[in-house]
């Protein structure tokens, strides 16, 4: 008897195991976003947001600054692709600026989402193909680079 409880609980635990990685693969193939917000002022109205959120998507899809991003982050041979320019092409389809909000410590802000659209698998290609799209949005606006990830740089001695 002892020994048909031991398999029964050997089994289950087969079956559970199994059921948790098919879950995980399942949602790793589900549709996946990643982006960033970009806080915008919130006086503007939304029709405001919404036409600068057109102006940064048509600066965005430049040739050259997704062939140069495709470039950086190595699209071609992470998406398992022929060339840069496929990758690029890839990017243009994939990207998306939208207005919408954002999560501040100061509370719910009005902002610009601007990411790529892909898989739950690809979720680490697409958050450094976002994070490398940021620093030519940054460029487009004129803002600064951060010199060091918490962006605090020592105080002069």
């Amino acid at each position: 008897m002892q020994r048909w409880i031991v398999m029964g609980v050997v089994g289950l635990g087969l079956l559970l195991a199994v059921g948790f990685f098919g879950y995980r693969e399942y949602l790793r193939g589900q549709p996946a976003s990643i982006w960033v917000p970009l806080p915008v002022n919130p006086e503007l109205s939304l029709e405001k947001r919404t036409a600068a959120a057109e102006e940064l998507k048509k600066a965005l899809l430049d040739k050259k600054l997704l062939l140069q991003v495709a470039k950086d982050v190595d699209l071609a041979k992470k998406w398992g692709m022929a060339s840069n320019e496929a990758a690029a092409e890839q990017i243009a389809q994939r990207l998306f600026v939208r207005p919408g909000e954002a999560d501040t410590p100061n509370g719910r802000v009005a902002a610009i989402h601007i990411g790529v659209t892909g898989k739950g698998r690809e979720r680490d290609v697409l958050a450094e193909v976002t994070t490398r799209l940021m620093k030519d949005v940054f460029r487009m606006l004129g803002i600064e680079e951060q010199k060091k990830p918490g962006g605090l740089e020592p105080p002069p001695i």
